[in-house]
This record gives C-alpha cells, structure tokens and sequence, in this order.
C-alpha cells in the first residue's frame, strides 16, 4: 500500500505543479493568433494529463487505498482527498481549455483576415 500512497502524492503533486505552471502561461506574442496556439497548448497538456489521470488503472489504485485506509481506520490522511481535489481543479481546467480551443477555433478564419489586412479586409 505504501507504493499507492507514493503514487497518489507524486500525482497530486505532479497535477497541481502543472495547473500552476499553466495558469501562468501567456500568449507569446500579442496577437490572436499566439493566443488560439497557447490554448492549443494548453489543451493538449491538459487532455493528456486528464486522460492519464481518469484512466481505469488510476482510479482503480485510487479505490483500493481508499478502502485500505478505511479498514485501517487511519482518518487522518488526507492523500484520496488531496488526489481527488486535484483531479477536480484538473477536469475544470481541462474543459475551460478544451471551450476555449473549440470557440477560438471558429473564429480564427476571421483573425487571419484581420492579422493581413486589418479591418478593411472584414
């Protein structure tokens, strides 16, 4: 069980470095363009990070240290509860991301038209 709990912090930690690191991140450049590709950026991260994270295997380890906790009665360890919060802050990111690739992907035809020729181009 001890390698589960390892393997829960390394994760939570690992989960809250990156949504830290990516809260944190700016578009390169002042443009519209910079922007839809550190959302791109972003989301592909994330999507990763979520894929691994909610796979069957983790949540399978997950629920057996859990229930090994519960039967050691040890209350006051907080690691599914650090682990579950981080799952959750990375889910909202994660969609807030995906949004936000899937909206600024419908209108970047229209900032190509205005990052060539300005407005006159609209």
């Amino acid at each position: 069980m001890i390698k589960y709990e390892e393997c829960l912090e390394n994760c939570s930690k690992t989960v809250k470095e990156t949504l830290n690191k990516l809260s944190n991140t700016k578009a390169d450049a002042p443009t519209s363009q910079a922007y839809i590709e550190m959302w791109r950026s972003k989301s592909a991260i994330l999507s990763t990070l979520y894929q691994t994270l909610t796979d069957r295997q983790v949540t399978l380890m997950k629920e057996r240290f859990k229930k090994y906790q519960e039967k050691v009665d040890n209350p006051q360890s907080t690691i599914v509860m650090d682990f579950e919060g981080s799952i959750k802050q990375l889910t909202k990111m994660y969609n807030e991301a995906k949004d936000n690739v899937k909206f600024l992907t419908t209108l970047e035809r229209q900032f190509r038209a205005l990052g060539t020729t300005g407005l006159v181009g609209v």
